[in-house]
């Protein structure tokens, strides 16, 4: 095959069964497209997960002209370390990364051209959230992304469902998850990464992807991701300098939030 991959996407994955078909929509999506993607499937060695044989099964029912679907091992189980071997194998030039509840909206295929042409080290699109509880299917600006919006040191600018990255870059900078984080270390990449860029990310106005929001993470409390936070960035040499701040903030943001509470009640 002659044509190469313009976007790797990278999908950690273990006990997948009921996600399968949603993958393969995923898989559908991009097949359909004039663009080749490349999937690659990361899972930990010997883990007997069955759900491999079933993912490992789609591989037949795409050509390789539609898409590439590549599967990697680790030898250590973790999502981030995961996404850190994804980083390494991946082939192209712009990685995403998603779970596998996460579904790719047609927004992707009409955002791909100008990714691919963009030299931005990162960039910001959006993720429709599914899933919160009485509130259905929303655009994450106009929800918990508000402090992120005003600057990244307040919390992330966009989910990482929604955020494209420059391969060659994130390899040239050595900038890698952090695994000693549960689930807050996307946050302090896609800070180390802005941290570094000489001028701000691009930002596309398309919905590129749909975020299930009952997933692993969103089982956690406001303080405790703010707790990840400084510990993050206590553990990121790039971000050190920022802690104070980072403390400060996230007590002030403790705060109004339990201030919201006392009102309500």
């Amino acid at each position: 095959m002659g044509e190469t991959a313009v976007i790797s996407i990278i999908m950690p994955v273990k006990n997948v069964g009921a996600w399968i078909q949603n993958i393969k929509k995923n898989l559908e999506l991009c097949a359909d497209s004039d663009f080749l993607a490349e999937f690659i499937f990361v899972h930990a060695e010997q883990e007997g997960d069955r759900s491999i044989s079933l993912l490992k099964s789609l591989f037949n029912e795409f050509s390789v002209e539609e898409i590439v679907i590549r599967f990697a091992e680790c030898r250590q189980p973790g999502i981030y370390i995961a996404m850190n071997r994804g980083v390494d194998v991946a082939s192209s030039r712009k990685l995403l990364f998603l779970g596998a509840d996460d579904t790719l909206a047609p927004g992707f295929l009409d955002a791909l051209p100008c990714i691919i042409g963009s030299n931005s080290p990162c960039i910001l699109a959006d993720t429709v959230i599914l899933g919160q509880p009485d509130c259905g299917m929303y655009d994450f600006r106009k929800t918990g992304g508000s402090a992120g919006q005003i600057h990244w040191l307040l919390g992330m600018p966009r989910i990482h469902q929604s955020i494209i990255y420059d391969a060659v870059y994130i390899k040239a900078m050595n900038i890698r998850f952090n695994p000693n984080l549960q689930v807050t270390s996307d946050y302090i990449f896609t800070c180390e990464v802005l941290e570094s860029m000489d001028s701000g990310p691009l930002v596309v106005d398309s919905v590129i992807a749909i975020y299930n929001a009952q997933g692993f993470s969103s089982g956690y409390r406001s303080w405790q991701l703010y707790i990840e936070h400084i510990n993050g960035f206590a553990q990121s040499r790039m971000l050190r300098k920022y802690l104070p701040v980072v403390i400060l903030t996230r007590f002030i943001l403790i705060g109004l939030k339990l201030a919201r509470i006392v009102v309500r009640v």
